[in-house]
């Protein structure tokens, strides 16, 4: 239940409308005014009869601290049990502003109660304004009412619920325990409250980003030059495997020749990076994993983190910890550049990078595989970097597309280098097809099991090699033995020598639903490898031409994906023409050349601040 999701009350009239009811308390406490609330009250207490005093004592009852409690209570609960959770967490939020902000404003304005010689009842405090009873009573009305809607109850459970509180209002002062004033406070107070409440998350980002706007404003007048000197790249896992941790390390080792460099990893999850750390590279983590206990259900959910957005890919990674890790880093530098791997990270720099940093967001994956959320932030936040960097010219044209005239100044692709491998160039002579990566479904592996049916079937002696390990191992084995194919595939793990295995392969396939960039091509290109790839967005296509390095297939076509698996096998003239053509074009992507690229725009975006 988002009570303040769906609201077209601006937050302001609801501040207005609190401010309102203390000062209608404070004016309430005038001798004038209190003398017209006791003519008020006696007209209504004149009406005093005895089925009149029992229904105004049942609500005085039913609505108290003690059975009031036990009624919010058993709503709560019974709500969560239903499985709505996060509404029953509403259902707390709404009860608890709207009725704890009546023993707030009690204390604030501190009217004493009508004479007690009025009164029928005796347990009272000795605070009037506003009416708790009426406080509690209409919270949960307001509660019961957002939990119907969208629902042919809505308007049935407002009605009674107006008619409760207004029974509630003349029944306190029929009483004698509050005056009118009192009542009409709470219904003042009570929804301006639980508004406010609802929107505590929204006004305390505001008020957030008025702080940093104003420490920048303050850093910015004392900021030095512009600095390239000292790069820092920060990753969300560098102690892991995969594609965008590999091409980070390869890029700051290119970088380090000119450059202080550091690569910052968000967590670390293991003793040591599973990639070899360049020369000249040092290597930092801001929250240390390791050997830490997973976290129960509901503790993840209480330090789940507030600073990456919920649908971003890897937002599961991320915690509270790490948030406040991240808020101290992003704000503690004051200059030099920093370079950001992924769209959360990219998010977190627009936001809380200090202006003295020069920002570089790098995007790994295309625009279009990011959930809508995601790409409405990005279409919001990115013309704050001061670069975004793109890997195809696939995705620089999705970005400009979708950013405008809001995209940074300096929007350009930069695909990434071919990481250094041990060995040489391929000698092709094995009878072995190879892929390497993350065993996860994007990534395609179920489909090339299905295309290897169909290959090895007349092509005995040749296997399949598939390199990497992740969450699809088991289902992945399961689907070999299925096919039939658990004497020629291979699942060996991971593995920290891709050149070797490179070494002792003769053809390389892509068979992934969708890249960023692939680099496992830019690696198998660079030991005179040929590839055969699904023409996936992003990347195959611009990286492999067609018949010359490479072979390209329809995206998703098994069929076609075996056929030209078959066609290499079987015509070794072919495979080895196409492997020397594949180490011209691995030439494009050496670190030399891409590194020249980088250093030219660091060097623009230091002259251009």
């Amino acid at each position: 239940m988002r009570s303040g999701s769906t609201t077209t009350v601006p937050v302001p009239v609801s501040a207005a409308s609190l401010g309102l009811g203390v000062v209608v308390g404070l004016a309430a406490r005038t001798l004038a005014w209190t003398a017209a609330d006791m003519r008020v009250s006696q007209s209504v207490q004149s009406l005093r009869g005895p089925w009149l005093t029992t229904v105004a004592q049942v609500l005085n009852v039913g609505f108290g601290t003690v059975v009031g409690t036990v009624l919010a209570s058993l709503l709560i609960v019974g709500v969560a049990v239903s499985g709505r959770r996060r509404a029953a967490a509403g259902v707390l939020l709404v009860i608890a502003a709207g009725w704890g902000v009546g023993a707030l404003v009690k204390v604030v304005v501190a009217r004493p109660r009508p004479p007690a010689v009025h009164a029928l009842v005796r347990e009272l405090g000795h605070e009037s304004f506003p009416s708790g009873h009426v406080c509690l009573t209409l919270s949960i009305v307001i509660a019961v009412a957002l939990l119907a809607r969208k629902t042919r109850l809505l308007w049935p459970v407002v009605t009674a619920g107006g008619v409760l509180v207004a029974a509630q209002m003349a029944a306190r002062v029929y009483l004698g325990a509050h005056y009118p004033t009192d009542t009409l406070g709470s219904v003042i107070l009570t929804p301006a409250a639980v508004h406010l409440a609802a929107n505590a998350r929204r006004l305390a980002r505001r008020f957030g980003v008025f702080l940093l706007r104003a420490d920048n404003r303050r850093r910015a007048r004392t900021a030095g030059p512009p600095s390239t000197r000292q790069v820092k790249i920060l990753l969300l896992h560098a102690y892991g495997m995969g594609g965008t941790i590999r091409t980070a390390f390869t890029l700051a080792g290119t970088l380090a020749a000119h450059h202080d460099v550091e690569i910052v990893s968000v967590t670390k999850t293991a003793g040591r990076p599973f990639f070899q750390v360049p020369p000249g590279v040092r290597v930092a983590f801001l929250d240390d994993r390791t050997g830490r206990r997973p976290s129960g259900a509901l503790l993840a959910r209480l330090l789940r983190s507030r600073l990456i957005p919920r649908q971003e890919a890897a937002y599961d990674r991320f915690d509270l910890r790490s948030d406040l890790a991240l808020l101290r880093f992003l704000r503690g530098l004051r200059t030099g550049v920093l370079i950001t791997t992924r769209p959360g990270l990219n998010l977190a720099a627009a936001l809380l990078a200090a202006p003295g940093v020069i920002t570089i967001g790098q995007e790994h994956t295309g625009l279009a595989s990011h959930k809508l959320a995601v790409r409405d932030l990005i279409a919001r936040r990115y013309g704050r970097l001061d670069a975004l960097v793109t890997l195809t010219e696939a995705d620089l044209a999705a970005y400009r597309a979708a950013l405008g005239p809001r995209a940074p100044r300096h929007l350009l692709r930069i695909p990434n280098a071919t990481p250094p491998l041990t060995g040489g160039r391929s000698p092709l002579g094995s009878q072995t097809v190879i892929t390497i990566g993350r065993l996860a479904k994007v990534k395609g592996f179920d489909l090339l099991l299905r295309a290897w049916q169909r290959v090895s079937a007349t092509r005995p002696g040749w296997r399949l090699r598939i390199v990497g390990s992740g969450a699809e191992h088991a289902r992945l084995l399961k689907l070999a033995g299925e096919l039939g194919l658990a004497c020629s595939v291979e699942l060996p793990g991971a593995c920290r020598d891709v050149g070797a295995e490179l070494d002792d392969a003769s053809i390389f396939v892509l068979s992934s639903r969708r890249e960023g960039f692939p680099m496992t091509i830019l690696e198998a290109l660079s030991k005179g490898m040929p590839v055969v790839a699904f023409d996936c967005p992003h990347g195959p296509g611009e990286i492999i031409t067609h018949g010359h390095d490479g072979l390209l297939v329809p995206q998703g076509d098994v069929a076609a994906l075996a056929a030209a698996i078959g066609l290499l096998i079987d015509d070794e003239m072919k495979r080895r023409m196409m492997g020397t053509a594949a180490l011209t074009t691995s030439k494009r992507y050496d670190p030399e050349a891409i590194g020249e690229r980088w250093t030219a725009l660091l060097s623009e975006l230091e002259a251009s601040r």
